[in-house]
């Protein structure tokens, strides 16, 4: 994966298979072959998703645009909240599992690829992401998504397992 941290811009090698390249921006997911010549493309490919229930399979394009919003939402927080357009507040802080989390609640900028438009981020006291709670848009269920299993990877601390489970209102 090749990730542009200050734009909206990724690529995947290979993908789908040997000898092809996917790339991502927000308004276009697209499929080359060595060559460079483009055999697949979706225009704003979030709209694709329009009436899928959770049941609908994604084709590769589709899966193309997840993969790559997600891997670059999760590789750039923090940082990314710093980019213009975001709103954030502190919310109380939030007790689970025997610690104190330090919660902030973020509203994304339309302009910028996420599971949901506004989010809930849980802090450890090192200032690690423990958890966030959203809502994805593409199929409105309410989830907690937990990250473990930190390691450092030239200094940045990189959570290497991720569970998302569905959350109760209780």
């Amino acid at each position: 994966m090749k990730i542009a941290m200050h734009d909206q811009r990724m690529s995947i090698l290979p993908y789908p298979q040997l000898g092809q390249i996917g790339n991502f921006t927000p308004q276009r997911v697209w499929i080359e072959d060595s060559s460079g010549k483009t055999i697949g493309q979706l225009e704003y490919p979030l709209s694709s998703f329009a009436g899928y229930a959770s049941s609908t399979p994604w084709d590769q394009l589709q899966v193309l645009y997840f993969f790559s919003y997600a891997f670059r939402y999760y590789l750039a927080t923090p940082f990314l909240l710093l980019e213009s357009g975001f709103e954030t507040r502190e919310l109380e802080p939030h007790e689970e599992s025997g610690e104190v989390w330090r919660c902030m609640h973020v509203k994304f900028p339309a302009s910028v690829p996420t599971h949901s438009q506004e989010q809930v981020f849980y802090f450890n006291q090192a200032g690690l992401l423990q958890r966030l709670d959203y809502a994805p848009s593409m199929s409105g269920l309410e989830v907690a998504h937990y990250c473990f299993d930190y390691r450092s990877f030239d200094g940045l601390m990189i959570p290497t397992l991720r569970r998302v489970v569905s959350r109760l209102p209780s």
